[in-house]
This record gives C-alpha cells, structure tokens and sequence, in this order.
C-alpha cells in the first residue's frame, strides 16, 4: 500500500479551498439573483390578486391587506419570501379593549401615493425608490383620486436582499426600479 507524504496531502487540501475560495462569490451572486426573481415571481403573484380583486369590484383596486390576502386565497395562491422560506405575513391592525391600536409587523407594506403618476415612477429618486423593506418583502401602494374614495391606480414593489427595491440597469446604464401597476 502506498503512503501519501503530506505535502501531497496539504497540496489537495489547498485546491479544494482555492476551489472554494473562487466558486463562492459566484455562488453568492447567482442564490441572490435566484432571490431576486423569485421576489419578482411574488410580485406578479401580488399582482393577480389585486387585479382579481379589481375584476370583482367593478375596477377598484383594493386598501387593506385584509382585501388582498382574501384576493390570494381565492386564486389558490400562497407567496412565500425567499430569503426566510416562509409564507409572507401581511400587516395586522389590533385595537385592545383600551383602544390601544397595534400594528403587528409584516412582510407587506401598504401605503398611499400622492399622485396618479407616482406607482409608474421607476427612478431611484421617486417615492418607490425611497421605500425599504425586509428582505424579500413587498410593498402594495394606491392612489385614491382627489374627491373620490376608491383606489384608482396601484404600484407592486419588491425588496432585495439589501431591504432595497429590486431594480436593473437599462440600456442607457441608468437604475430603473421593477414596479408593477394597473394595465
């Protein structure tokens, strides 16, 4: 039987960790675009049920999370956040018998836009490219047009890893946010 001296050994011990040592920024990189797109998955995923919502009430897009999560589970669906591996939670509002009001913490936020234009707006600078989030979380936003009380528009954003929203360069080399809205 032949006997490795152990410079032979510590020779392949060494390739191994180079092996490691170059592969795993690639592997970083490739699970964090995976997480992306599966983020992006879940947008379009939020975006269904919306628009489902929509086609029962006569084009008004839904204000609750309550409305949506109803919406989610009459498709079938479920949206489950790539970075935790568990199903997104939606925000939950408490009032106590005091009528103390809580809001427990979620992975969706819901807001308001100011503006009919703002849920297009896919600039870094713009109000959906100020919001953060958990990590791939989703953030519903809708307009309610002045003198009316129903929501006329919606803007779907997703969060990286970073809590940022998922964004790509365009052609020109400028950032340009992933936003979904109304067709």
């Amino acid at each position: 039987m032949r006997r490795f001296p152990i410079w032979e050994i510590l020779i392949v011990i060494l390739v191994v960790i180079l092996v490691y040592l170059l592969g795993k920024p690639q592997f970083t990189a490739a699970e964090r675009t995976s997480n992306d797109y599966t983020v992006y998955s879940n947008m379009y995923t939020l975006k269904a049920a919306v628009e489902n919502y929509a086609a029962y009430n006569k084009g008004v897009f839904p204000i609750s999370a309550y409305q949506i999560e109803e919406y989610l589970s009459i498709i079938g669906e479920k949206i489950v956040n790539p970075y935790t591996k568990k199903e997104i939670r939606f925000p939950e509002i408490m009032i106590s018998s005091e009528g103390d009001t809580t809001i427990i913490e979620s992975d969706v936020t819901i807001f308001t836009y100011e503006f009919r234009d703002e849920p297009k707006e896919k600039s870094e600078d713009s109000k959906n490219g100020r919001l953060k989030g958990i990590p791939g979380g989703l953030a519903y936003g809708y307009f309610i047009p002045p003198g009316d009380s129903v929501a006329r528009a919606y803007g779907i954003i997703g969060f990286n890893g970073d809590g940022r929203p998922i964004a790509d360069k365009n052609p020109a080399g400028r950032i340009e946010l992933k936003i979904l809205t109304e067709s």
